[in-house]
């Protein structure tokens, strides 16, 4: 799962179905503030910097440019700047104490750590399962696990912290 801000709404994106080899095309689910349900996207590339966007809401064409991480979009009459956001941490801004947030509610399938491990950046925290998907959730740093919040089986909110690393 991404999660992306788009203006001054935090958006999480689920990709369904992408062809990894090439990315010309691909489905994704998004889950936008203020909507019950999730709405489901199918995007196709059309040159390297437009794509064909089809919703619910209709197609509509998309032109972006990165710049440093932030995207410039111009579509549906409108400009919009979006930066990928990473929602499965949250750290102090000097790199202390963190922890690993959950981006949607859910529940613990797996746990992969303990409290007083040693972790490394990219290592498996634990699984959990979302909207009928299982997420992998990794480590953003290294670190040591000062605290794990919830067991397997445990069912979670979003914005609940899973697992505290220092």
């Amino acid at each position: 799962m991404n999660m992306i801000q788009l203006n001054n709404d935090q958006i999480a994106l689920i990709v369904r179905d992408a062809t990894q080899a090439t990315q010309t095309q691909g489905e994704l689910i998004a889950q936008i503030p203020d909507f019950k349900s999730p709405i489901p996207i199918r995007w196709r590339r059309l040159s390297p910097n437009t794509l064909s966007i089809s919703s619910p809401f209709g197609e509509e064409t998309i032109h972006f440019a990165e710049d440093g991480g932030t995207y410039y979009l111009h579509g549906y009459g409108r400009n919009f700047q979006a930066t990928v956001l990473n929602p499965l941490t949250q750290s102090s801004a000097e790199g202390g104490q963190g922890g690993t947030i959950a981006p949607m509610p859910g529940t613990v399938v797996s746990l992969n750590v303990g409290e007083g491990d040693s972790i490394t950046k990219g290592q498996l925290l634990l699984t959990i399962e979302s909207m009928k998907m299982l997420t992998d959730i990794t480590a953003d740093r290294d670190g040591t696990v000062t605290e794990v919040h919830l067991s397997a089986g445990d069912t979670f909110d979003k914005g609940a912290v899973l697992v505290t690393i220092e």
